[in-house]
């Protein structure tokens, strides 16, 4: 069961890290863990997170701790953490004698970034490729081939749980970009298991970038920082873009992103033909999570779009 600590509980949770909130409130579209932005009586502005129970274990968020103040220190703007008054950047908070995690962070104000947004394209990219080149000489956390096949089984949960909730003609289709999808992994697994990797940070796109004044202030949210190939990364991030933007510009923002990631990392041949296949998977697994097993009701539409697009992307020349 989530725990969701109350304002009062979260002041004292800010208390660990040696601040006095006047004014605390609860970000309300986390998925997983729970986030406040308190401001204290100084005007400072911070966010605090308190990791759900099981969700992470304290070695992968003491990693994502780490890689966050690695990519700080490249010049990268993420967030800067706040020690506890004991010196260290993890604080624990105890309910119902359940220990939790939480860690706090400054807060970077801006807007979040819009797939309309094409012009930071470039900025985007080039983000990317530099947060790559870094994380390449990270020593990570698991192998890819054991973080690849957890990956794999996830989606096959989600798409077990979401079958149930289609109706007979949207299953039956849904089903075939499954089956086309998994027979492509399968053919492709060794080259996928060859590809360059390092930690990636799987949500690089919409609420996690922030903007101001028509520049990239922020890169946000580190908790599902993992071990996979840097090409997976650069797929999820280009679905974003691609399915919330019309065929026409597919080729230019694919391009466009391309180009200017390789001004800091050059991408293999192999990492630029799995590219589509992983476009493909981060629109199959958002289509179960996003848009049937979250909500109460399956959005139809929204899977028939994801249907259209993954028959688009299969023939795609990237």
């Amino acid at each position: 069961m989530s725990y969701i600590p109350t304002t009062k509980e979260a002041q004292r949770i800010a208390g660990v890290f040696g601040i006095l909130p006047v004014h605390i409130r609860r970000i309300p579209d986390g998925l997983i863990n729970a986030s406040f932005f308190i401001t204290d009586k100084d005007h400072k502005e911070f966010v605090l997170r308190v990791y759900q129970k099981d969700n992470r274990t304290i070695g992968e968020i003491r990693h994502e701790i780490k890689v966050m103040n690695a990519l700080r220190d490249t010049g990268l703007p993420i967030p800067r953490l706040h020690m506890t008054h004991t010196g260290s950047y993890l604080g624990t908070w105890r309910h119902n004698r359940v220990s939790y995690f939480t860690i706090l962070m400054e807060r970077i104000k801006g807007r979040h970034i819009k797939p309309t947004d094409l012009y930071l394209l470039p900025s985007v990219a080039q983000y990317h490729g530099k947060m790559h080149r870094e994380l390449r000489e990270h020593k990570p956390l698991k192998s890819v081939t054991r973080t690849f096949q957890t990956m794999l089984q996830l989606i096959e949960r989600e798409y077990s749980t979401a079958i149930q909730k289609l109706d007979s003609k949207t299953s039956r289709a849904f089903s075939r970009v499954y089956e086309d999808i998994c027979t492509m992994v399968l053919r492709r697994h060794a080259t996928i298991m060859g590809l360059p990797s390092g930690d990636v940070h799987l949500d690089y796109d919409s609420t996690n970038i922030l903007v101001r004044n028509n520049v990239i202030v922020g890169i946000l949210d580190f908790d599902d920082i993992t071990h996979k190939p840097f090409a997976l990364d650069i797929g999820n991030s280009l679905w974003w873009w691609l399915f919330y933007n019309p065929v026409a510009v597919w080729h230019e923002v694919v391009s466009t992103y391309l180009k200017n990631y390789e001004k800091e990392r050059n991408l293999s041949k192999n990492e630029k033909r799995s590219l589509a296949l992983f476009i493909r998977m981060r629109n199959f697994a958002l289509a179960c999570f996003l848009f049937v097993n979250i909500p109460a009701h399956a959005q139809i539409s929204n899977v028939r779009k994801a249907i259209s697009f993954d028959r688009k992307m299969s023939t795609f020349e990237l």
